[in-house]
C-alpha cells in the first residue's frame, strides 16, 4: 500500500474519531451540527476506500503478470534442461 493513501486513511480515522468524540460530548441538541460532517466523513471514506481497491487491483496485476513471467522463464529453461538431458543420453 502506498505511503500517501496509508496517511490520507490515518488522517480520516483521525477525524473520524474526534468528531465521534464531540458528538458523545454534546448529545441530541447538537445533531444537526455534525449531520454535515458525517456525510463529509463518510464521503471522504468511501473514496479512499474505492482508491485502495482500485491500487489493490493495479497490485494484482501487476503481480500476476510477474509470476506470469517467472513461470514462463521457468518452464523454458526446465524445457532447455530436458532438451539437454535427451541429448547427452543419445
Amino acid at each position: 500500500m502506498s505511503e500517501d493513501i496509508n496517511k490520507r486513511i490515518n488522517q480520516w480515522e483521525k477525524e473520524t474519531k474526534k468528531l465521534v468524540t464531540k458528538m458523545s460530548e454534546k448529545g441530541q441538541e447538537s445533531s444537526k451540527e455534525f449531520e454535515k460532517q458525517v456525510k463529509e466523513l463518510e464521503k471522504k471514506g468511501e473514496e479512499l476506500r474505492k482508491e485502495l481497491e482500485e491500487k489493490g487491483k493495479e497490485a494484482n496485476e501487476t503481480f500476476e503478470e510477474q509470476l506470469n513471467d517467472l513461470s514462463t522463464r521457468l518452464d523454458n529453461a526446465g524445457e532447455k534442461i530436458k532438451e539437454a538431458w535427451e541429448e547427452l543420453t543419445k
